[in-house]
């Protein structure tokens, strides 16, 4: 098996892990800023031995885009957890995961990167997907409640967010940081 799908496959299989905790954590009530805290306590220390340890801790101003990428970061999982409280998994995980529709757009927005058929079919797709997967929910919940709605517009917020913070990463790959001290800088926020 080629190694970039591997890689794609394992991240893939650690975000359903993830997207399952961060369910389990909201049906337990624990508050989306507390589980967010302990999460960095775990994650900060843990990305800086690494970037210590691969020699990959190199100070650059470019860094700061991860700083600014953690704090849409932290908006896109506070409300990704908050919107598990009262909306489906299934539903909202799979919209969440659907950030890279964002960041695409900014991308060619921004950046200019080319926007070809095959993008425009893709994107347009996944849209259509984004919207079965909502309209599917409503079906199943027969009609909509306010806690239904508050659901799909935190999961709304949070796939915003989230998608603008791949687009400040990309931006501090382009100035030049490298990937561990962005994640560093973005733990450090």
């Amino acid at each position: 098996m080629n190694q970039p799908i591997l890689y794609a496959i394992v991240a893939m299989a650690c975000y359903g892990l993830s997207d399952f905790i961060y369910k389990q954590a909201a049906a337990a009530a624990i508050r989306a800023d507390h589980f967010l805290m302990v999460q960095g306590w775990v994650f900060f220390p843990l990305v800086i031995f690494y970037a210590v340890a691969t020699g990959t801790l190199i100070p650059d101003p470019a860094a700061l885009w991860g700083s600014l990428a953690g704090a849409f970061i932290f908006i896109g999982f506070y409300y990704f957890i908050r919107s598990l409280a009262a909306g489906s998994v299934s539903t909202n995980a799979s919209i969440f995961r659907m950030n890279f529709i964002v960041t695409v757009f900014l991308v060619i927005a921004f950046l200019g990167e080319p926007l070809a058929p095959s993008k425009i079919a893709g994107l347009a797709l996944a849209l259509l997907a984004t919207w079965l997967l909502v309209g599917a929910g409503a079906i199943a919940a027969c009609t909509p409640n306010d806690a239904r709605r508050r659901s799909l517009v935190q999961v709304a917020v949070a796939t915003l967010a989230f998608g603008a913070s791949n687009f400040f990463h990309t931006v501090g790959l382009r100035h030049g940081a490298v990937p561990e001290t962005l994640a560093v800088a973005q733990a450090a926020l």
